[in-house]
């Protein structure tokens, strides 16, 4: 059972909603229902839900820069590593031809798709 109990400022509220994505409501709720017959002043009637116990992927640890710590070089060496990761990457010709961003051309959302992806696939490589 999943029972949330909001306790500040001594008072007591249970929580009345769940969000769940559509795969785990699928693949891990059991049960659902609303609790009726708790004495509850609220116009919110708490709801139960009883979920099935998942065993998740073990989440693996990835190092990353701590910007708090980092010196003025460290932001200097990133700054000239971003910067030549960013050079090497083409604007697309789609890109710089379109006259109508909304227009829903296919071949310009691949491209406009595709070049977002390697701005940020070059943020993420870049170690400093």
């Amino acid at each position: 059972m999943i029972c949330v109990i909001n306790i500040s400022n001594c008072c007591v509220g249970v929580l009345d909603h769940f969000l769940l994505s559509g795969t785990l409501f699928h693949n891990a709720v059991n049960d659902m229902y609303v609790l009726h017959d708790i004495d509850n002043t609220s116009d919110h009637d708490p709801i139960n839900v009883q979920v099935k116990h998942i065993q998740c992927a073990e989440r693996v640890y990835t190092p990353h820069v701590s910007w708090v710590k980092a010196s003025s070089q460290d932001f200097e060496n990133y700054r000239c590593y971003l910067s030549k990761q960013l050079s090497n990457i083409l604007v697309p010709s789609e890109t710089l031809l379109c006259r109508n961003m909304l227009c829903g051309d296919i071949s310009y959302v691949r491209a406009i798709n595709s070049y977002a992806d390697s701005i940020i696939q070059a943020c993420k490589i870049c170690k400093y």
